[in-house]
């Protein structure tokens, strides 16, 4: 069948991410029982950080493996994994040293201790090293050493950061040292695995640089206005409320990002598979009709999926998180429908990433990035705290509908569902 293949692979990474991250999910009737809701806006705070920090440390070198893999030569492969080490080498030590150098002020700015914003590059950098190696399998369509790896490193997460909070007796720290401990030695872990399997070649190779460099660069205010998209409420929460209403929104929030685990797991699977699917359709057209049939209902499919969410979201409360969290029903529907219009823009983004026009998705972030900003300000100021929630909905629908435009004129899909 067709879409066999997507649907077997996709089931495991879905399964994967659900296990994975699920983990964290069900956490959550102890985290909100342990720490308080200024806890739970420190966190938020430093996962923003370390947001920002993973564009700048990376560059957004892994879709540049995902799309040369099927271009470069297969024994060359690890030469072209060795220089992209090299590259990340280079950008954490930069970013190590402007957090050195800017400590005090970047720690005001984020309401996190000044000693622990060192630990954000350096875990940034752990992340790193392990997303190479996810995405080395993605492309080699490992699934299930994907699956594997990604379970074991947030159960390590969990156990680490669940010891030092219940029994230490840590708060917020005893959540970070966890996920800092479990970033870094995973990304030790990938290392170590790549050299194993004769992945990494230290050969330094200026084309597979310049190459990467231009695919990655033009991605980093892509990123960085993603960061803005997805992070910036917590900031102004932050600096407009009180951490601790940062701390309650962030546990709906991340209850509504249930659906981006659906999508973000999805597509996982989806863009390989389309890459591969589009280098068959310059010999056969009507492969394109069928992506884009399996693209609208999929669209469907998540909406309804959003909506159901949010509507059981104040049942799931009632006995899911600690009584100071349960007014965090009210943000889900807002969050969740939110990600179901960020999924349909990943399906319509991945024909920009294999047109190799990455400049173009730059500019459109950017552009949602400041609307966000804005917007997120005055819904805030005008609405209080759900009006973050409103913010994130109505920016990632502008955000898709603007991308899904730019994709048909950069890659041309039969979107009317007519043969070209």
């Amino acid at each position: 069948m067709f879409f066999k293949p997507l649907f077997r692979t996709s089931g495991i990474y879905l399964g994967a991410n659900i296990l994975a991250k699920g983990v964290v999910f069900f956490l959550l009737p102890i985290l909100t029982r342990y720490l308080s809701p200024a806890d739970y806006g420190i966190i938020a705070m430093y996962e923003a950080a370390l947001a920002v920090s993973l564009p700048l440390v990376g560059l957004n070198l892994y879709g540049a493996i995902t799309v040369n893999y099927y271009d470069i030569d297969k024994k060359n492969f690890a030469e072209y994994i060795g220089n992209i080490l090299l590259i990340i080498a280079c950008s954490f030590t930069i970013v190590f040293f402007i957090v050195h150098a800017f400590n005090r002020s970047i720690a005001e700015l984020v309401s996190i201790p000044a000693n622990w914003l060192y630990l954000i590059p350096v875990a940034a950098l752990g992340q790193c090293l392990s997303e190479i190696l996810l995405v080395v399998w993605q492309v080699k369509t490992r699934a299930f050493s994907y699956g594997i790896y990604r379970i074991v490193q947030i159960v390590m997460d969990v156990i680490i950061s669940l010891y030092l909070i219940i029994i230490v007796g840590m708060n917020w720290e005893g959540r970070l040292y966890g996920m800092g401990a479990a970033a870094i030695f995973f990304g030790i872990i990938a290392i170590v695995i790549l050299f194993k399997n004769n992945l990494i070649l230290f050969r330094f190779n200026i084309h597979y640089i310049k190459g990467a460099l231009l695919f990655g660069i033009p991605l980093i205010p892509h990123a960085i206005g993603g960061w803005a998209i997805n992070m910036i409420d917590r900031v102004l929460l932050t600096h407009m409320v009180d951490v601790e209403s940062t701390g309650v929104y962030v546990v709906g929030y991340q209850i509504g990002m249930i659906i981006l685990l659906i999508t973000s797991s999805f597509n996982l699977a989806w863009a390989p598979f389309l890459f591969e699917k589009l280098k068959q359709s310059e010999s056969n057209p009507t492969i394109k009709l069928r992506l884009v049939k399996l693209t609208y209902i999929y669209n469907v499919l998540i909406f309804i999926v959003a909506i159901i969410l949010g509507l059981i979201a104040p049942w799931i409360l009632s006995f899911f998180v600690g009584k100071n969290f349960t007014s965090a029903a009210q943000y889900i529907i807002w969050i969740a429908v939110g990600y179901a219009f960020y999924g349909m823009y990943l399906m319509v983004a991945n024909y920009i990433f294999y047109a190799k026009k990455t400049h173009i998705l730059a500019e459109v972030t950017f552009l949602c990035a400041i609307f966000n900003v804005f917007s997120t300000y005055i819904l805030i100021k005008y609405n209080g705290v759900i009006g973050a929630a409103q913010a994130t909905l109505i920016t990632f629908f502008a955000f898709y509908i603007l991308v899904w435009i730019l994709s048909a004129k950069s890659y041309e899909m039969p979107w009317l569902l007519k043969e070209t």
